[in-house]
């Protein structure tokens, strides 16, 4: 009986000392959640009711942020502050200053929209890191060769940042790969994952000053494949008003998994979901909401995940109403 006993507690002990590691293992996995700070709690109930003005006002008060003087507005009616100068920055390779730039022949072809043959002008920005040259020159080999895009409505550039560290030999190789294939804009951002909001801001800077005219902008980034058979079969049913087409995110719950990619704090983000928006590989923009996004992101603080900064708070603020892709 005493044995019984003994080897029932025993039993016991060691499932509650079980029990005991496997919780401060899961708890252990978890970022620790405080109770929300004054500043938290006044926002927190906000993003329900109106996502952008929560994450706004929140983030100006977290972070001290302040309206930078002597900048033009691009939304002339806004009454907001302008928080971010988006429109400084500087390309050390530009397109624009060859002669296989098409969009300043656009202007005068967007006017003529009767011929049944119209198609659409659009602008292809592919995404990519400047030392990225072999997923580049892949890219030109297969559905962005010159047999495949010889059409006068279509113009294809490359977007790439500046090397880490300035590296040299890097920045030699990219002068060297415009000078043969003329489709590289460079922008002055370090190209770092945590930079691919600015680079996107960018995009929308530089096709809104160099390629106004752009009826439809693809931005994808350069591990992507566009298939030409099904783009041109949806092309015809996109409607170029103020809209953005992509696929749509499935689950909006921000990631709290420390370990995990897009892992953001409650400080950072103290709300349990994000508003809608839509994933970041590959979207496009209709031309009439190029600017209105571009103003957006002058008043909206930045966050670090770009496709729900883009294509969620800014849209959201823009008015630009998110579409899934036509079938």
């Amino acid at each position: 009986m005493l044995k019984r006993s003994v080897k029932k507690w025993v039993s016991s002990g060691v499932w509650f000392i079980t029990t005991l590691i496997l919780f401060f293992f899961l708890v252990g996995r978890f970022e620790r959640q405080p109770k929300l700070t004054h500043l938290e709690a006044k926002h927190f109930e906000s993003l329900g009711k109106n996502s952008l003005t929560g994450y706004t006002n929140y983030t100006i008060e977290r972070l001290g942020l302040r309206p930078i003087p002597f900048v033009s507005p691009l939304e002339q009616n806004s009454k907001e502050h302008i928080i971010n100068d988006v429109l400084s920055f500087v390309y050390p390779i530009d397109i624009n200053s060859n002669g296989k730039f098409k969009c300043r022949d656009w202007k005068a072809r967007s006017s003529n929209t009767g011929t049944e043959d119209y198609n659409k002008t659009l602008l292809i920005v592919v995404i990519s890191a400047a030392e990225h040259s072999a997923k580049r020159d892949l890219i030109r080999r297969t559905w962005a060769s010159p047999s495949v895009l010889n059409v006068d409505w279509i113009q294809v550039i490359f977007l790439v940042g500046s090397p880490r560290d300035e590296d040299k030999v890097i920045t030699e190789r990219l002068k060297k790969e415009n000078a043969e294939h003329e489709d590289l804009v460079q922008v002055n951002i370090v190209d770092t994952y945590a930079n691919l909001t600015l680079k996107s801001v960018a995009l929308l800077h530089w096709t809104h000053s160099h390629c106004p005219d752009a009826e439809l902008v693809l931005k994808c980034d350069d591990d992507n494949y566009i298939n030409w058979n099904v783009f041109t079969k949806i092309l015809p049913n996109i409607n170029v008003t103020r809209s953005i087409y992509g696929t749509p995110v499935p689950t909006l719950f921000a990631e709290r998994w420390k370990s995990q990619k897009h892992y953001v704090s409650r400080r950072v983000w103290p709300w349990p979901r994000y508003p809608n928006y839509l994933m970041g590989g590959c979207y496009a923009i209709s031309g009439q909401a190029v600017t209105p996004l571009l103003a957006a992101t002058q008043t909206t603080p930045f966050f670090w995940i770009e496709d729900i900064y883009l294509t969620g708070l800014c849209a959201s603020k823009a008015n630009v109403s998110l579409q899934t892709q036509p079938k």
